[in-house]
């Protein structure tokens, strides 16, 4: 006759030993949740970098194209965070009488780029009517300018600080200004 298996050969874990397992787990999870968290900060904080990054660059891009359509004869910094300049749109003609060369352009519009607050914007017209924010969250913006000779360009030199969420990161580029070589006109008031 065969003997059934008593209680006593069946295994298993008692109520102490499932308690000291969880307060170790515990105990080992407190101590590895700071990696965790520093990880996942690390990870916000280098996407808040990013963002402020490429709205940066963007802005400095756009203000290196346009000051290097401008006349440099017209460029000039006010407190080292503003800019004025004129941006001339459409060469339509040049004409040389001797020596001197005077280009004509169809139109030429009034640029005043400044800090209103943390925003970079673009004034454009002498009544700035029209205006444009380049970047957000700006802490502060520079602008040195450097004018050209006959053998080297102007260089307009921009600063810009950008913070957010504790975060803040610094850009810095030149634009080399085209030499005028002659006089500028514009047809439009």
């Amino acid at each position: 006759m065969k003997r059934t298996p008593t209680l006593q050969r069946l295994c298993g874990f008692t109520l102490i030993e499932m308690i000291v397992t969880i307060v170790l787990l515990g105990i080992i999870s407190m101590a590895l949740a700071p990696f965790f968290t520093s990880a996942i900060n690390g990870f916000f904080d280098t996407q808040v970098r990013a963002r402020l990054t490429g709205e940066g660059r963007m802005a400095l891009e756009r203000l290196s194209r346009e000051l290097r359509e401008s006349d440099p004869d017209t460029i000039s910094v006010t407190g080292g965070s503003q800019i004025d300049f004129t941006l001339l749109d459409g060469l339509n003609g040049l004409n040389q009488t001797g020596s001197v060369v005077v280009k004509t352009y169809d139109a030429c519009r009034d640029i005043r780029i400044h800090l209103s607050g943390t925003n970079l914007v673009w004034d454009e017209g002498a009544d700035s009517t029209t205006d444009a924010t380049l970047a957000t969250n700006v802490s502060s913006v520079s602008f040195g300018y450097s004018p050209g000779t006959p053998t080297r360009s102007g260089v307009v030199a921009i600063e810009l600080v950008m913070q957010n969420e504790g975060e803040s990161i610094r850009l810095y580029r030149e634009a080399h200004i085209r030499n005028s070589l002659g006089s500028m006109v514009c047809t439009s008031p």
